[in-house]
């Protein structure tokens, strides 16, 4: 694992919208488009959004061989620059006011039921489907809670996915809540509080939504 610049940032935009392809969430966020080459084109630019967001936050990452890619956020830490001002842009510009007003209450909802204290928030990892299962997403998980039992600090994260939902658990997280939000899918909120030691752990996942 690496940290991503914002030279990586095509390359994690192309596995991300890969990866949530069929997502539920991801979907509800940009309007879910018939036409599969508006969707793909939206997803890139909802990605790009949330991959400059993590790139000025010195928080995104990219698996060793280039196929996975993960974007957290530390508290205190906020977006910058002129690169992330512009994937604003380009968002509301390809998806419209509607799904970016979306995205801006969706995050609310994430934002509100983190804690006052630090912490650690996984905005989103994915993996291409030819990198499935040979452990490029323990690859990106194991050091950032390492990093955040070292710190002492829960992680949290959301995933809309259900099967997605045994996959954290593996590596210690618990739904600490379940919501929907005007019409989108069910939530599940997650939270791993440090030191929590990961269980049997299983690759075989695919692509997983947890902004």
């Amino acid at each position: 694992m690496r940290s991503a610049s914002v030279a990586d940032i095509p390359a994690m935009v192309r596995i991300l919208a890969q990866a949530f392809e069929t997502d539920p969430h991801v979907a509800w966020f940009i309007g879910n488009p018939e036409d599969p080459a508006k969707a793909l084109r939206r997803r890139q630019a909802l990605e790009r959004l949330l991959c400059h967001h993590a790139v000025s936050c010195g928080q995104a990452y990219l698996s060793d061989d280039g196929r996975a890619a993960a974007l957290w956020q530390k508290s205190g830490r906020k977006p910058r620059g002129v690169g992330y001002r512009l994937a604003n842009l380009g968002y509301f510009w390809r998806c419209g006011l509607s799904a970016t007003l979306r995205s801006i209450a969706g995050e609310g909802e994430a934002i509100k039921r983190l804690p006052a204290g630090p912490y650690s928030f996984l905005w989103t990892i994915g993996v291409t489907a030819e990198a499935r299962g040979r452990g490029q997403f323990r690859e990106l998980m194991s050091p950032i809670l390492e990093e955040a039992d070292s710190d002492f600090v829960p992680a949290f994260l959301e995933t809309t996915v259900p099967r997605n939902v045994s996959i954290y658990e593996h590596y210690g997280f618990t739904v600490v809540e379940r919501y929907r939000y005007r019409g989108g899918p069910e939530v599940a909120f997650m939270r791993r509080d440090p030191g929590t030691a990961p269980i049997g752990l299983d690759t075989r996942h695919e692509g997983t939504n947890c902004e």
